[in-house]
């Protein structure tokens, strides 16, 4: 089985319009989005160590180090992890869904992360929505990537 935008399919493409998807510009702006999801998971959390400056000399200057560092390891920890859950619904076809879901959750999390002002708010925004949205985001535009550019 061969996993697309729908979920699983055949090997090969059964409409005109999902050869199109596979081939020319629809395929790139597809690689273009995946590495835009890289961006801003990957990214956020690769920044995290910026976050635990400002954290440590400005907003939670009462936190110890290690408190701090656990902000970030939960959010890597719910990225990575986030595959586990993504999976299975990938191969069900709901690929649009997860995007949808995991981009609100990911912009949710940052905006409510710029009210926080205590460590728990912050844990629950940066930690744990941040890294959830990110999780359900980053396995699928990688997998389609691979979907769309692996086999002819």
């Amino acid at each position: 089985m061969k996993h697309g935008v729908r979920g699983p399919q055949a090997a090969s493409p059964t409409s005109p319009d999902e050869t199109a998807a596979r081939e020319g510009l629809g395929a790139w702006l597809l690689a273009l989005g995946a590495f835009l999801i890289y961006v801003s998971t990957w990214g956020l959390l690769s920044s995290y160590g910026t976050y635990q400056s400002y954290y440590e000399t400005t907003l939670l200057r009462d936190e110890s180090t290690n408190a701090i560092a656990w902000i970030g390891t939960v959010e890597a920890l719910l990225l990575i992890l986030g595959g586990v859950v993504t999976g299975p619904i990938y191969d069900a076809g709901y690929v649009r869904e997860m995007l949808c879901a995991g981009t609100a959750l990911t912009v949710f999390g940052v905006m409510m992360l710029s009210l926080a002002t205590e460590y728990y708010q912050i844990m629950l925004t940066q930690g744990v929505a941040v890294g959830i949205g990110s999780g359900i985001v980053y396995p699928p535009s990688i997998t389609l990537v691979a979907a769309t550019f692996g086999s002819k």
